[in-house]
């Protein structure tokens, strides 16, 4: 197998670090589901700076951040479209069960994915506060095969997403059984390109 190749920022873009920034209505609630329940650190946080207010999270380990900001009153923002999305590669198939499963905790549920990519792949998509997709993907882009990655986690992920849009408790899924968990995955199998 060949590594993919070494990419660089072009000579005229000497770029140090990237932020994505997007507004938000729901300032408190969404502060609370990254960093509370989601578990990013904070690098900035400001209220009522020339009316902003606003957050900056960093990914560990990385110069990459997600700005977070609210003006006016009553904010405005965008509609959340299903294709705008926060994906994170996780580092392998376990780590993926671990954040689905705090974020279960923390009473945050799986929403069906637009784009069957993800479920076809073992991700999970979850929304926060204000709508945006966050998707939790069991692989790392550019370094993991993708259908390796998934391999463990594509038939759990599918039923799992399944039953939950069903509004079946996670509970639910445990005392169902692995009989259950396995009709829904080849169920889910034939909708999937």
């Amino acid at each position: 197998m060949s590594s993919p190749p070494h990419h660089r920022w072009p000579e005229h873009l000497a770029v140090g670090a990237v932020r994505f920034a997007r507004p938000t209505a729901r300032f408190d609630a969404v502060r609370a589901f990254y960093v509370d329940d989601l578990g990013l650190p904070v690098l900035a946080e400001w209220r009522d700076h020339a009316g902003y207010d606003g957050l900056v999270l960093g990914l560990p380990g990385t110069p990459v951040h997600l700005e977070l900001t609210q003006h006016g009153a009553p904010p405005r923002i965008p509609e959340p479209h299903p294709e705008n999305q926060l994906v994170f590669y996780l580092e392998d198939p376990a780590a993926h069960d671990r954040a689905t499963a705090h974020l279960a905790s923390r009473g945050h549920h799986p929403v069906p994915a637009t784009n069957p990519y993800w479920p076809a792949h073992g991700a999970t998509v979850f929304e926060d506060p204000d709508g945006w997709q966050v998707v939790l993907a069991p692989w790392v882009f550019g370094r993991d095969p993708v259908g390796r990655a998934a391999r463990g986690t594509e038939a759990r992920g599918i039923a799992a997403r399944g039953i939950a849009a069903r509004g079946i408790a996670a509970r639910g899924i445990a005392a169902r059984g692995s009989e259950a968990r396995g009709s829904e995955a080849r169920g889910s199998e034939g909708a999937t390109p």
